[in-house]
């Protein structure tokens, strides 16, 4: 589906640049997604850059590039581009709160500061349980328990395991109910 995307991508592209505008927007914007789901992210990151040069840096374009810079395992630049993306949110600009603290509390784990990135990935935890929740009723949501587990492995580096597993038992459980037993998320969270 991918490279079917990206053959659409092609065909439209004269047309889109040619129109300008949102179009020409849409399609850099369009076009960086497909390469980040192919894993080329270099191609992804520079599509993206070119998409804020255009129209500015904004609390999402700023997450996703985060996350691109995240995948080529360029922590500093990802933690400042979620950094960024904080306070543009704080200005108004709209953005995936959750996924940003998510992004950057796990770049902040790999660079070795746990302890610095718990608070922040309980944080994506309690956006994504608030934002799942429906008549003071917690929705099953496979994103909550990714937090799940995050903030249980962080835990565990912390050597505080009776928090790591009872996130990760709290993840396990949402797992089995969203993606089945047979899911490799199910599997990760049992081991």
């Amino acid at each position: 589906k991918l490279n079917r995307t990206e053959k659409i991508l092609g065909e439209v592209q004269e047309t889109c640049h040619s129109m300008g505008g949102d179009w020409r927007v849409k399609h850099i914007q369009s076009l960086a997604f497909c390469r980040w789901k192919q894993y080329r992210f270099k191609d992804a990151l520079r599509l993206f850059l070119q998409q804020q040069e255009i129209v500015g840096a904004s609390a999402a374009l700023c997450e996703n590039i985060g996350h691109t810079y995240s995948s080529l395992g360029e922590l500093p630049k990802a933690a400042e581009y979620f950094e960024r993306a904080i306070e543009l949110m704080k200005h108004g600009s709209f953005g995936n709160r959750g996924g940003i603290y998510m992004g950057l509390g796990l770049v902040r784990d790999r660079l070795g500061k746990t302890r610095d990135a718990l608070p922040i990935l309980t944080q994506a935890l309690e956006h994504y349980q608030q934002e799942h929740t429906k008549d003071h009723v917690q929705l099953d949501s496979s994103i909550i328990a990714k937090a799940h587990m995050s903030c249980g492995k962080a835990h565990e580096k912390l050597g505080e395991p009776e928090k790591a597993a009872q996130h990760m038992s709290d993840a396990l459980a949402i797992f089995r109910r969203t993606v089945g037993y047979d899911s490799p998320l199910t599997a990760n969270a049992m081991g």
